[in-house]
């Protein structure tokens, strides 16, 4: 079977497991709460929609720059003027969409995103989509950046030269730093993206070996450091250190979570969120019980002397690593 070029370079740099998909940089979002999860979508889809606006002028001064219809040089060579205006094109039909979309994703977040437990899931194609626009509106405008300037200074080949020269530096610098952020603070989505976006924005991460070989260990690390995290914000027990209780140190079977968490958790999935739990864990602090350790193999009713019996149920429920309380003790 005859495999394409593209095909041939991704299997040379294989990575296990990726998704190829623009949609991973936004799995992290969908394990924050929902609050928050619900603000930072509105956010984001008004930064996408300003973004979108406000660069459209800029868009637009690049045009008028370099067109020969404005303030570009009409004797200017035909053939350059043609394939500026058609990036240009493309660069303002870019643009607007992304004013568009981000304005569209923002509307349709102040609407849903409360009430939709799924939000960031259902739009992350929109999400992506913005960001892909994002990209391809840069890189059209660079193109006619050099394409203007190209235009409009040449034949002067020395100042030509120097603005084409300051161009590449601005847009490289501007590129690496994107690139290190990403790698650095969010390793597990860089190491989903396809091959072409960390070829265009971190290719040391893709090309090199030890760049190969630090992304992967550091999207292993990000991934574990969301793992304990989701359960520690939903007030939960991670089945896999339940497993591995009776191999471990007794008092650091549960080192993520406190007993506040668990119980705030524990009343969020009774749909009883807005309930406040301190005065239960007050309870268990006067009788000096300060460790979710320290609740393990106690029973519902035991528990229920401290607490409601439906949230004492569903707490005994995370602590057994998952499944009714009742039916476990």
């Amino acid at each position: 079977e005859r495999k394409s070029c593209w095909s041939r370079l991704k299997a040379c740099f294989a990575r296990p497991g990726s998704m190829d998909s623009m949609d991973a940089c936004w799995f992290s979002l969908m394990l924050e709460p929902t609050g928050s999860r619900s603000a930072r979508v509105i956010m984001l889809g008004e930064a996408y929609a300003l973004f979108g606006a406000l660069f459209l002028s800029c868009t637009w001064i690049l045009y008028e720059y370099g067109s020969a219809k404005a303030y570009g040089d009409a004797e200017g060579d035909a053939r350059v003027g043609r394939v500026f205006e058609a990036v240009m094109a493309l660069a303002i039909m870019c643009n607007t969409f992304l004013a568009l979309n981000g304005m569209t994703l923002w509307v349709l977040s102040i609407l849903q995103s409360e009430s939709s437990q799924q939000w960031v899931f259902t739009v992350r194609g929109m999400l992506s989509l913005c960001l892909n626009l994002v990209t391809i509106t840069v890189v059209l405008d660079f193109i006619g950046m050099v394409l203007a300037v190209y235009s409009n200074l040449s034949p002067r080949w020395p100042e030509t030269i120097i603005c084409f020269v300051v161009a590449a530096i601005l847009h490289i610098s501007w590129n690496r730093t994107l690139g290190d952020i990403l790698v650095t603070s969010m390793p597990l989505e860089f190491y989903h993206t396809p091959l072409a976006h960390k070829l265009s924005t971190n290719p040391a991460s893709v090309l090199t070996k030890k760049g190969r070989q630090k992304l992967q260990t550091d999207a292993r690390a990000r991934a574990e450091e969301l793992k304990q995290r989701a359960y520690q914000r939903r007030g939960a027990i991670d089945p896999n250190q339940t497993q591995q209780a009776a191999f471990g140190d007794e008092g650091r079977q549960y080192p993520c979570v406190g007993i506040g968490s668990l119980l705030r958790g524990a009343a969020s999935r009774l749909g009883k969120s807005e309930h406040d739990v301190t005065s239960y864990e007050a309870r268990l602090a006067e009788d000096w019980i300060e460790e979710v350790s320290q609740l393990r193999g106690m029973s519902v009713d035991f528990l229920a002397r401290y607490m409601p019996w439906a949230l004492a149920n569903e707490v005994h429920g995370s602590l057994m690593g998952g499944g009714s309380g009742e039916a476990q003790s």
